[in-house]
This record gives structure tokens, C-alpha cells and sequence, in this order.
């Protein structure tokens, strides 16, 4: 009798088991054979969204595509548009659509013939398969104002002292500390302006002359559909290489703080300069390049004003005859990633100060 109830208590385990494995199987597998598969798209697409407003401009802003024609045995060839062919050329985004599945490589350009307000930008895409690729595009600014404060005193500091001197052409403003530097955009600009259909500018109602308006407010504030952002144009690229932020820009929205002589970077020179961004509550998309007399903010991501100033700290020690003379903001080519001084052509926007710098090497 007790033989029996044995066997009974086997059959019991082996039916479960079993119960166990039949379902698990039908969990793990059932679901995937009642899916569908998923339909490969036999195009790739391209939507522009403006990294300001967030507007979709791809029904007026033209792109080119550029199609490798040649295996590409070495990375930096990939970086050369002479191993590409134009397979689409200055159409609006909508209304392009290739099949990139038999593709290594394409680059897509936005706006090629300047015909937008949008900057000339590049961006690379691997083929093989297809996709429906959304790009930010950025309307740049028209300049970038700067308040540069002294956090210790609370006051903007521009060259000596904070007393709105600006004259002072033998002595730079030599105060290690902590400091906030805030930039902004024009209030009121009526060029530009995303207004009308396809942004004509004779599309839009009669302007106003009243800033204080609020549509025309919103309208001619740079503020509200401006922005800086770095970008990138094979044919300014020198390095041939990917991998760091600076490698993957050509040209980006810079701050050039100018000294009097050429910054050394050894401990007890007096020619020293230390600068540290100061990292608060995320970190900033700066990097700090010191080439000659001269210290460069590069900022490597795009940055807006909307809906206020944009601001970073930063923290600056200087040796004891090395002089801070200038600020400038504006825009640098940068070809070859950052890599080696001197670095490419810098063009000015705003100037906070000047001074004498003919000591400078």
C-alpha cells in the first residue's frame, strides 16, 4: 500500500512538471508567433525641427544627400565628401526618400545653398537599413551679449575695476575669484524673423513699432527662435577623426578670454592661469582650450536664451603678472579638433573690454 502511494506522489511531481514546462513554453513562445512581423521600411526619410521652437521646417528647408561611391577601407575617408556622390541635391526634406539599405555611408547637408536662416551642417548616417530620421537644424543669432559678474561683489566687471572704467590700456583686471557670465540676444531684431508663410517677411502684418507688444515681441526676440550651436562641414575638417566633442565640430559659438602674455600652465609661473567651470547643478557642454595669450570657451552642444540669459560659473586664478585684458564672444573654426595651436579663424561678436597686449607671444 505504501508502494502505491509512492508511485502516486511521482506521477503527481512528473504531471507538474510538465504542467510547468508546457506553460513556460507557451509564455516564451506563443506571443513572438502571434506578432507580426515588423515590415522593413523600404525608404529613409528626413524631418528638420527647429531646435528653438520645435517647428517642423522640413516642408521649406532644403537638404542634399551624399552617397558613398566606393568601398571606404579607412575611417577618414569617410570624412571626405570626395568618395561621395550627390544623390539628392538642395530639395525641401519632405520631399526626400532613399532607400539606403545597399548603402555603407551617406551625409545629409542642410541647407546647402544658404537659402534658409538655418547654419550649414553635415550630419553622417550609416546605411543598411532604413529609418525615419528626425535632425535639429539651428537659426544662429545675430550676436551674444555678455555680462560677466564678480560673484564675491555682485558687480559686472569689465577691466581695472567695476567702476564702468574701460580705458585702462596697461592694466587688465587681475581678481582670482569666482564669477557668472551671462549671455543674451538682441531684444528686437525684425531680420530674420520666423514670420509668414515659409518665414517670408512679406507675408507678416504690417510691423509694429512697439516692442512692449506682445506678438511682435515674441516675433522679433531673438530670444524666442535663436540659438548657438556648433556644427560640422567635412571640408573644414582636418583631423579625419570622431571620437571627441571637439573632433566632431568644425566650427562652434566661442568665448575668448585674451591675456597679456601667453598663458604657461606650470604650477608657480607667474604667468599661471588657472580657469575651472564651475559644475552646479548639471554639467556644462564647455571645453577650455589654452592656445598663445589666450584661454577659449568652445561650447560643444547647442545652447539657447529662451526663456532667459543663459549663464554658467566659472572659477579663475592667475599668477602674479599674467593680466586678464579681454572677453570676446563669436564664432571659431576649429579643423582640427582642438589638437594643435594655433587654432582656426575667430570672428568677433562682442567685445567686454580691451587692452594692451603687445606682450603677448
Amino acid at each position: 500500500m505504501a508502494k502505491s502511494k509512492s508511485h502516486t506522489k511521482r506521477n503527481i511531481a512528473i504531471f507538474a512538471v510538465l504542467i510547468l514546462l508546457i506553460g513556460f513554453g507557451l509564455w516564451y513562445f506563443l506571443p513572438s508567433a502571434l506578432v507580426p512581423p515588423i515590415e522593413e521600411a523600404s525608404t529613409s526619410t528626413w524631418t528638420l525641427i527647429d531646435y528653438t521652437t520645435r517647428e517642423d521646417v522640413s516642408d521649406f528647408v532644403e537638404i542634399s544627400v551624399w552617397i558613398d561611391d566606393k568601398d571606404i577601407d579607412e575611417t577618414a575617408d569617410i570624412y571626405s565628401l570626395s568618395n561621395f556622390d550627390e544623390e539628392e541635391s538642395s530639395k525641401d526634406a519632405e520631399d526626400v526618400s532613399l532607400d539606403l539599405r545597399d548603402v555603407n555611408y551617406a551625409w545629409v547637408e542642410i541647407d546647402p545653398d544658404g537659402e534658409a536662416y538655418y547654419d550649414n551642417d553635415f550630419h553622417l548616417y550609416v546605411g543598411g537599413t532604413n529609418y525615419d530620421y528626425t535632425i535639429y537644424v539651428y537659426h544662429q543669432s545675430s550676436t551674444v551679449m555678455m555680462t560677466n559678474i564678480d560673484r564675491a561683489t555682485g558687480c559686472a566687471c569689465l577691466l581695472s575695476n567695476c567702476t564702468g572704467n574701460v580705458d585702462n590700456a596697461t592694466a587688465g583686471y587681475q581678481t582670482s575669484g569666482n564669477y557668472t557670465m551671462f549671455l543674451d540676444v538682441p531684444l528686437w531684431n525684425t531680420n530674420e524673423s520666423h514670420c509668414g508663410s515659409d518665414w517670408d517677411m512679406e507675408d507678416c502684418p504690417p510691423a509694429m513699432t512697439d516692442p512692449d507688444e506682445a506678438y511682435w515681441l515674441i516675433t522679433y526676440h531673438e530670444r524666442s527662435h535663436r540659438c548657438q550651436a556648433p556644427v560640422y562641414v567635412p571640408g573644414d575638417d582636418d583631423s579625419k577623426e570622431f571620437e571627441t566633442h571637439l573632433e566632431q565640430l568644425t566650427n562652434a559659438f566661442v568665448l575668448k578670454f585674451t591675456l597679456n602674455a601667453t598663458v604657461n600652465c606650470t604650477d608657480g609661473s607667474t604667468n599661471q592661469v588657472n580657469m575651472t567651470i564651475m559644475d552646479e547643478l548639471y554639467t556644462e557642454p564647455i571645453e577650455l582650450i589654452s592656445c598663445g595669450n589666450a584661454i577659449y570657451v568652445v561650447f560643444y552642444d547647442p545652447i539657447d536664451f529662451f526663456p532667459k540669459a543663459y549663464s554658467f560659473s566659472y572659477e579663475i586664478v592667475f599668477g602674479t603678472t599674467i593680466e586678464w585684458c579681454d572677453i570676446e564672444s563669436g564664432r571659431m573654426l576649429i579643423p582640427r579638433g582642438a589638437k594643435a595651436c594655433p587654432l582656426g579663424t575667430f570672428t568677433a561678436y562682442q567685445s567686454i573690454c580691451q587692452c594692451n597686449v603687445s606682450a603677448a607671444a
